[in-house]
Order: structure tokens, then C-alpha cells, then sequence
């Protein structure tokens, strides 16, 4: 295959996780002017409590936290290693000291990542299913994708695919022609080739950002889109917090049938 990289449909191995958690979260405001984003309860957990779980459950054993300056996301997930909450996984944390993108705080990553695989996640999307398998299961440089209303496109990056394979993704465009656009879902694996795409891309508008990046690296090699079945939470947005909290916020499976009240 070009350039060495698995073939859709082969299970890989990913034993490295990144996951974002020093962004602002302006959607929560009030909510997250003192409590960051990744910190918002889901019942008896947290958003990135739930990632991190999803992603030791899909067979990772090193995690990385990307954390703002002084944030308190570092003392409670030390606190859940520490009371052994969190098993068989090593947790590291890495500071962005400005929010300057995802691109960006994925950079930070790179020394941790150095040549292996690696699962990337974002707190905003939670998820019925585990993403991270789903898109493991596929293999290669994969992006994970869910089905929005024609109406919410403006609200994501939406994703042109061949076959299965991702051409590029549109940030927040103001139309598209599906009728259920495929949307970027915050769950993705690389390899080290993002990070040389996200050094050529540079900063747009003061940020470095990754859909410029995963776009640069789909014109070098191949790059599966995924969907992601099950039912997706932006946590990021009062409605769909909401709705994680009540759905999953119990531990038990999500029950489409039972009211939202």
C-alpha cells in the first residue's frame, strides 16, 4: 500500500492516546468561566473521565492530556489514577499555553507521539458507541464521522468521501448538497505525517488548524472516513450536555425509547 499504511478493514493496534482539553468552551458559557469544559459532569463522571475510558477500553496504554496553563483538569485526573479509578494506563500531561487551535495543541503532542499511532480525541463528543474501536477496527489514517441534518452543517466540518476514503473536509460551509452531510466527529487515528502537515499548513487567523492539516495529509496518502453508528452527545452545546448527562450519565446502555425528562 502507498507509503506503508494499513488497509481498510484490518484491526490495528493503538496503544497511544491525545486528548484536548485547553480550550475555552465559549458554547458553555457560564458554565465553563471557572470549570473547564473537559470537567463538566456527566452524572458521577466527567466528558474527559468518559474519553479516557473509551479510549483504555479500545486498548491504549499511554494517554496524553493536553492542559491549559494551571488547569485544574491535571489534578483530577491525577486524583483518579491515584485512587486507582483509572487502570492499567499511564497518564502524562502536556501544557498549551495559549489556545491557539486543535492543530495547535496537537503539536505540543508530538515528542509524545513520535512514530507510533495514535488515537485523538477532543471533550466535546461523546459517544453510545466506543469511537475509538469503531475506527481502530478500520484501520490506517482514519477520521471519524457522524450524520448531521442538512440545516446544522454551518455548525461543522463536513466530509467528502470516495469509497470510503476522505477527500476533504469543508469547515462550516454554508450549504452542502447531501441531504444528511457526513460531519468530523472528534475522534480520529494518525500517524507522524499530521505532524509534518500541520508544520506546512501554518497559522490561519491566529490558529493552527487541524482540518488544514488532515486536508494536506489526504493529497499524500490515504485517509478512511468512518462512520460512527450510535448516538453522538455534543457536549460542547447546552442541548446535547443535556442530553449526555441524563443518557449517559447512569452507566447503563441508551434507550432511545425513554424520554428526555
Amino acid at each position: 500500500t502507498q507509503h506503508g499504511e494499513q488497509i481498510s478493514g484490518e484491526k490495528m493496534k493503538v496503544e497511544k492516546g491525545v486528548i484536548l482539553t485547553a480550550g475555552e468552551g465559549k458554547r458553555m458559557y457560564p458554565l465553563t468561566v471557572t470549570t473547564p469544559k473537559a470537567l463538566l459532569p456527566i452524572g458521577m463522571k466527567t466528558a474527559v473521565q468518559l474519553v479516557a475510558e473509551e479510549m483504555i477500553d479500545a486498548g491504549v496504554r499511554e494517554i496524553a492530556l493536553v492542559v491549559a496553563t494551571a488547569s485544574p483538569v491535571r489534578r483530577f485526573m491525577e486524583f483518579l489514577t491515584d485512587n486507582n479509578r483509572l487502570k492499567n494506563v499511564q497518564i502524562i500531561f502536556i501544557e498549551q499555553e495559549k489556545p491557539l487551535g486543535s492543530g495547535h495543541a496537537l503539536s505540543v503532542a508530538r515528542a509524545f507521539c513520535g512514530k507510533e499511532n495514535f488515537f485523538l480525541a477532543n471533550c466535546d463528543d461523546l459517544f453510545e458507541n466506543n469511537a475509538c474501536k469503531i475506527l481502530a477496527e478500520t484501520g490506517g489514517n482514519c477520521v471519524g464521522l457522524v450524520r448531521v441534518p442538512k440545516k446544522d452543517c454551518g455548525k461543522y466540518g463536513i466530509a467528502a468521501l470516495n469509497d470510503g476514503i476522505l477527500k476533504a473536509v469543508t469547515e462550516k460551509p454554508d450549504d452542502c448538497r447531501d441531504g444528511r452531510p457526513l460531519a468530523v466527529a472528534g475522534r480520529y487515528i494518525f500517524d507522524w505525517r499530521i505532524f509534518d502537515c500541520l508544520t506546512r499548513t501554518g497559522f490561519v487567523g491566529g490558529e493552527l488548524r487541524l482540518t488544514d492539516a488532515a486536508n494536506l495529509l489526504c493529497t499524500m496518502s490515504r485517509v478512511n472516513g468512518v462512520e460512527i453508528k450510535g448516538r453522538r452527545f455534543d457536549v460542547g452545546c447546552a442541548e446535547g450536555y443535556k442530553k449526555a448527562f441524563i443518557c449517559m450519565g447512569r452507566d447503563k446502555k441508551v434507550d432511545r425509547k425513554e424520554r428526555m425528562y
